[in-house]
């Protein structure tokens, strides 16, 4: 158990949920080691010498930025490169799509239910390392388990956190409460 304390607020964080901050590191952690992936595959294809053949008069800019695959450089790579690029550039981005949900949901559920969030995080985090490896290696078919692996993982967690802030929250009756206090601060009869 861990207490922070300020002049204008306190908190108490338990060992259990010491653990969830762990999996939303570890979630960060790897999101940006995706980056680094595509960093590589962008570095091979956008080479001094891709450049030298393909742009000999423009001035080379190291790892083709601004183009993401798709753009006036891309077109000038093999179809072989093309997809390899394309292939780590998808499997970064939809994990990029993805972390802010899946940190808030480990978060939120790690409230309530922090063993379950450790468990389902950790199996959101294989998922997204099956994803990545099958869509790197072959394409958008080979993310197939790991796009299961994380979409379970998902609905899990969306239940476990619903649930349990809905319980925590007293239900309906609950609910109902908080919207009656709402109004009566603002003198509104409901």
């Amino acid at each position: 158990q861990i207490s922070v304390m300020s002049a204008t607020a306190g908190f108490v964080v338990s060992g259990d949920y010491a653990w969830c901050l762990m999996v939303a590191a570890i979630m960060a952690l790897q999101v940006l080691l995706q980056g680094f992936a595509i960093g590589r595959q962008r570095k091979r294809v956008f080479s001094k010498e891709f450049f030298a053949k393909n742009f000999p008069k423009e001035a080379y800019p190291k790892g083709g930025y601004p183009d993401m695959g798709n753009g006036k450089y891309g077109q000038k790579l093999s179809m072989a490169d093309w997809k390899a690029f394309n292939n780590y550039q998808r499997a970064h981005y939809n994990y990029v799509e993805g972390v802010a949900s899946a940190i808030t949901l480990e978060l939120i559920c790690g409230l309530f239910r922090p063993g379950v969030a450790v468990v389902l995080g950790l199996l959101y985090i294989f998922g997204r390392m099956i994803y990545a490896f099958g869509y790197r290696s072959a394409g958008p078919k080979g993310r197939t388990v790991g796009a299961i692996t994380i979409d379970i993982c998902l609905v899990a967690f969306l239940y476990f956190t619903f649930t349990s802030a809905f319980a925590a929250g007293g239900g309906v009756d609950g609910f109902l409460s908080l919207i009656k206090a709402t109004g009566q601060e603002f003198g509104v009869q409901i």
